[in-house]
């Protein structure tokens, strides 16, 4: 699914954000990547969402390899991820229904499809119930898991969290936790940075380690 192959991300003010990256995440794993602030842990993320392109090496998402790939297939890519940050981004004036079903409509599906695949989302995560609610009347946590189903309102293979629960607290960042072994206990690749190695270990799941740049663990 995801393979880095002597991967250098080096940026034009002489800053080395990655060296020799050589990894593989297998398609229906779930992973941990962890780090100091400052490790290159989004700077790895941003390569695989095709933000970023490498200084030299490899990488093969879904046995495509990214710098082949051309302006018009980039955004192809990344329609096939879904992204969760540590802010969930919500549009505080659309309604929970809304937010989830941005994605759909940007994208040109029918009313049909978009209503299906939002309540599919929404029942996921547990917040059915809440479809016509708007995202300040909800809790934080409450709050992350609507973005979540706004991340795979689409079904994408792929799910990237760039410190999904660094803004909760450990009871509502262990539920987060929880919904994200859900979705990939039904077949979904979900990478995970996070720097809370307590419930890294407590998820049971690999864990790959950067330090300034550098691949120095992985479990």
């Amino acid at each position: 699914m995801i393979k880095f192959i002597n991967v250098n991300k080096k940026y034009t003010n002489g800053y080395e954000a990655l060296r020799h990256i050589t990894l593989h995440i297998n398609k229906g794993e779930m992973v941990f990547l962890t780090g100091h602030s400052g490790a290159g842990k989004t700077t790895l993320l941003k390569l695989i969402m095709a933000l970023e392109n490498t200084t030299s090496g490899q990488i093969i998402i879904s046995g495509k390899q990214l710098d082949k790939l051309n302006r018009w297939q980039k955004p192809h890519l990344r329609r096939s991820i879904g992204v969760i940050f540590q802010d969930p981004q919500l549009l505080h004036e659309r309604t929970i229904y809304e937010n989830v079903a941005l994605p759909l409509l940007v994208s040109g599906f029918n009313h049909k499809e978009i209503r299906r695949s939002v309540r599919v989302s929404l029942d996921m995560v547990g917040l059915l119930d809440k479809e016509n609610r708007y995202p300040l009347s909800l809790s934080a946590g409450e709050q992350q898991r609507i973005s979540i189903a706004r991340a795979i309102v689409n079904r994408p293979p792929l799910i990237l969290a760039d410190e999904p629960t660094g803004n909760l607290d450990p009871e509502l960042a262990t539920e987060i936790m929880q919904v994200f072994a859900k979705l990939n206990s039904g077949g979904t690749t979900v990478l995970i940075a996070s720097h809370d190695l307590a419930l890294i270990e407590s998820m049971h799941c690999r864990m790959l380690r950067l330090k300034q740049g550098q691949l120095i663990r992985t479990l």
